[in-house]
């Protein structure tokens, strides 16, 4: 199997216009071997802190079964908030999601780096490079949302759908 890889660009307009600042760049990822394959998946995030990844997960594009073993590192990870609430794709929410890999669990309003999550609001889509750590260890939670930021927990039927793809070293 060929070495899993990722390629993307971004481009961001910050600060207000009279010093408008256009940030471009790239976020790439090549695995260093052969070990390194990719996961495919849509999870809905509930109230309650979930790990994303589970023993069942199986790596792309392999002939035989090859479950996810929970402490396989992590290598590079792309994660979208679908705006909807379960895979039929067809009751959008507001409601955000809270990740972090950690192993500990998001939270809203935390100032203990353990638990400050990275926020993804409806539409949002985040890749990220993470040299250090295990599919054991990320874990997401729904948030309610008030003026663009985490404001609460999510409540019971808070239910929010995110696509994942993850490049994992299947070094197990």
């Amino acid at each position: 199997m060929a070495i899993a890889n990722a390629t993307g660009n971004l481009s961001f307009r910050v600060l207000p216009d009279e010093i408008r600042k256009r940030f471009n760049g790239t976020c790439n990822y090549t695995g260093p071997d052969a070990n390194d394959k990719w996961i495919y998946k849509k999870f809905v995030v509930d109230e309650s802190s979930d790990k994303i990844f589970l023993t069942s997960d199986e790596f792309l594009g392999i002939s035989t079964s090859a479950a996810l073993v929970l402490t396989n590192p992590v290598r590079f990870i792309m994660i979208k908030h679908t705006g909807f609430t379960d895979a039929n794709e067809n009751v959008s929410t507001t409601i955000g999601v809270l990740l972090t890999f950690t192993g500990a669990a998001p939270a809203f309003d935390s100032d203990d780096d353990e638990n400050t999550p990275i926020f993804l609001a409806a539409g949002d889509t985040v890749a990220l490079k993470v040299p250090v750590s295990q599919a054991d260890d990320w874990r997401a939670i729904t948030c309610k949302v008030s003026s663009g930021i985490p404001s609460a927990v999510g409540a019971g039927g808070d239910d929010v759908l995110i696509e994942i793809a993850a490049i994992i070293d299947d070094n197990d």
